[in-house]
């Protein structure tokens, strides 16, 4: 192990960059004060990895480690540092210099008559050095998405390192799987025969692949929002990615806005890259005011300004009034209402160069009628639904026409987050049309509809997209 001394300064400077390396974020947005997680969307998971970096850098003992997590800003974790951490003290020069490396991995280790915890053990190994969790993290039945916050790109470029790693390994043509566990059990059922030592080309071909869930340019698109510059809050994952989508097929440059997962918003850019749409990312809060006013002037400094927006950014626990904390009834109200109210004023200045815009705000059925675990999203959802008959009466003489899509319970991605998931499937699909949800594709639709030129006339309204659950 390499060791040299480091003074105060530097180790502020060090751990700026360990936290920017760790999270992709520009260390001119890690503020001495930012928050970790309302400021700069640090969640748990990545907290747990930075922590473990700045204790592998600074040769902190193992009993500091629940402190270091219980901080919330640089300053804070600089605290603990310099608690008994003395000036010109060591640090693991190694360790820092391969902050954004990883060690290399025996490529002979596994093969596929290998032992299950061999097995276990390789794709631990990989999942590490790819996601740059800490490795104790990535336990055998942790929920790729839910638990380790590991989208499908970052998981298409995870398959790649075991194809390339460990190539006797019985991989799936896919990797569907949600963990390690449904992973091996996968492999174990996977017929021998398909498998082989993989091609040079035939690895390049996976590294290079994105997943692409629709394609650019259909026959009978009509392009209706072709020159278009279309911003939608919260476009990472579910609902938001297919609508980005959706919107970049008819011609739109789609600017997609993730906060707590950057991945996942770079990931729903590639994906429309790849299919020939365009797209670029924005990463910010829709619940903190500099953010927005940030991103806004970026994407007027890009792209010349902002024709349409769609806000679906959404923040707020399922729970019950009586269980929910303060901080979940705020983090709901900032997202929902006064973000919302933000970033619409903020748009309406760069709408007003170009001649007026739209706006649309995503709402929800349970705005409208109680549903078991939304005591927290329900009423703020009601409010943003207020908010939007005020800002249609502020912005009517710009030519800016703000609507509401009140969608109802979706198939998709959100919900497999909901407790008591069967139970709510089955309660909402019981009393809709055909006995099923809407998809997200048909809400995305219905969203394109108030884009439309031909929808020159709504203004101020809401759409309901439930299949008649809302009665």
């Amino acid at each position: 192990m390499i060791q040299q001394h480091i003074s105060d300064t530097n180790k502020h400077e060090h751990v700026r960059r360990l936290i920017a390396t760790a999270t992709r974020i520009p260390e001119s947005f890690i503020l001495d004060q930012a928050d970790f997680e309302d400021d700069l969307g640090i969640d748990s998971v990545k907290g747990g990895e930075i922590v473990s970096k700045i204790m592998e850098v600074f040769l902190v003992s193992s009993n500091r480690q629940s402190e270091l997590m219980s901080q919330r800003t640089l300053l804070g974790i600089l605290d603990v540092l310099n608690d008994g951490f003395q000036e010109n003290a060591l640090i693991n020069e190694e360790a820092h210099t391969h902050v954004d490396t990883v060690e290399p991995l025996n490529k002979t280790k596994v093969q596929s008559h290998s032992s299950v915890e061999e097995q276990m053990s390789a794709l631990q190994s990989v999942f590490a050095s790819v996601t740059r969790l800490p490795e104790q993290y990535i336990t055998p039945e942790a929920d790729f998405e839910d638990d380790l916050g590991i989208d499908s790109v970052m998981l298409g470029r995870i398959r790649s390192e075991l194809a390339e790693l460990y190539p006797n390994l019985l991989l799936p043509q896919d990797v569907q799987a949600r963990s390690l566990n449904e992973l091996i059990a996968k492999m174990e059922k996977t017929p021998i025969a398909t498998h082989h030592h993989m091609k040079k080309e035939d690895t390049e071909a996976v590294t290079m692949s994105v997943p692409v869930d629709y394609d650019v340019q259909e026959k009978g698109d009509d392009l209706f929002l072709q020159g278009k510059v279309v911003l939608i809050s919260g476009s990472g994952r579910g609902l938001g990615r297919v609508m980005a989508q959706y919107f970049a097929r008819m011609g739109a440059h789609v600017v997609v806005n993730s906060f707590h997962n950057q991945g996942a918003g770079e990931g729903t850019v590639e994906s429309i890259r790849h299919a020939g749409g365009k797209a670029s990312h924005v990463w910010g809060s829709f619940a903190n005011k500099a953010h927005i006013e940030r991103m806004i002037t970026e994407i007027e400094k890009d792209h010349g300004g902002i024709d349409m927006f769609v806000h679906n950014a959404s923040n707020g626990r399922f729970s019950s009034l009586s269980d929910a904390t303060d901080d979940d009834l705020e983090k709901a109200w900032k997202t929902n209402v006064l973000g919302f109210q933000w970033a619409t004023l903020a748009v309406a200045r760069s709408m007003r160069k170009r001649g007026g815009g739209r706006v649309v705000a995503l709402s929800a059925t349970y705005a409208h009628q109680y549903m078991d675990y939304f005591g927290v999203l329900g009423p703020a959802k009601a409010g943003m639904e207020n908010l939007v008959g005020f800002l249609t009466n502020e912005l009517i003489d710009d030519n800016i026409q703000i609507n509401t899509v009140i969608a109802g319970s979706i198939d998709g991605e959100v919900m497999r987050h909901y407790p008591e998931h069967d139970r709510i499937v089955t309660l909402t699909e019981s009393g809709s049309q055909g006995k099923r949800r809407c998809t997200e594709q048909e809400v995305a639709v219905a969203v394109g509809l108030l884009l439309r030129p031909e929808a020159g006339c709504i203004n101020g309204a809401k759409i309901v997209v439930d299949r008649g659950m809302m009665k």
